[in-house]
């Protein structure tokens, strides 16, 4: 599947935008997310004017696995489980082009593999 802020790439994101995504997968599984273009307001190692929160687990009270803002060409989030919490949140001033993310799922102890005798 994947995710992205409204109208990327065509427009940036609106201000004051609040969005949550609760991503699930099988159990026993793990989510592979992946950025491949992600742009919000710059604001340091704050992140405290937009920001994109990411949670392991079903809501904001899982253990946070960062909160990111500025620009990155391409970075990945692994869940430790089925679950995944995102929450973006944008200020009432200046927005930028936004992000857009892909996602698998992927078995929890990585591939298996069948040997035939």
């Amino acid at each position: 599947g994947h995710i992205q802020t409204a109208g990327f790439p065509l427009a940036p994101y609106k201000n004051d935008t609040v969005c949550e995504w609760h991503i699930h997968v099988r159990p026993r599984h793990r989510i592979v997310l992946v950025f491949d273009r992600f742009q919000l307001e710059e604001s340091g190692e704050t992140c405290e004017y937009d920001q994109l929160s990411i949670h392991d687990g079903v809501n904001e009270k899982a253990p946070k696995l960062g909160t990111f803002c500025g620009r990155y060409d391409s970075f990945k989030v692994l869940s430790s489980r089925n679950h995944l919490y995102l929450k973006f949140t944008s200020d009432a001033s200046m927005a930028a082009a936004g992000f857009y993310a892909s996602y698998v799922s992927e078995g929890k102890f990585g591939l298996s593999w069948i040997i035939h005798r």
